[in-house]
């Protein structure tokens, strides 16, 4: 049986049985019981994403209501936006003086993006540590 299928068995065996919580792999899926007896699919996690100067990173598309992120490198200029699946920009910054931020969305699949605004052939790499919850 694929590692996929073994974990969505996994997953829905888990929920069959009343589960409350479970988790997969690194962090980042599990599922959780309402009030009312249905089942909520959710995601959490952290991905770390770096960019050369004038080069833009993202993360993968994720279901979330929230992003937080923390520069790993030094404090190089960079933007940062928040976009849903469907690319529709829903918000985003400017970081001149580097440093991370947070953000609270309406729950749907967003993906992290930004931008090392650094001068070229600087060889600032630019290196942010993202999370997303829930």
């Amino acid at each position: 049986m694929g590692t996929g299928r073994f974990l969505a068995v996994t997953l829905l065996t888990a929920l069959a049985a009343g589960a409350s919580a479970f988790l997969i792999g690194a962090g980042t899926a599990h599922a959780r019981s309402t009030t009312g007896g249905g089942v909520i699919a959710e995601a959490f996690g952290n991905q770390q994403i770096s960019s050369s100067p004038g080069v833009y990173a993202q993360t993968t598309s994720e279901y979330s209501t929230s992003w937080s992120w923390s520069q790993l490198s030094a404090s190089y200029d960079y933007y940062w936006y928040i976009f849903q699946s469907n690319g529709t920009l829903t918000a985003s910054g400017h970081r001149p003086s580097g440093g991370g931020d947070s953000r609270t969305v309406a729950g749907n699949v967003y993906y992290f993006k930004e931008y090392n605004n650094e001068p070229a052939g600087s060889g600032h790499i630019n290196v942010l540590s993202v999370d997303y919850c829930c």
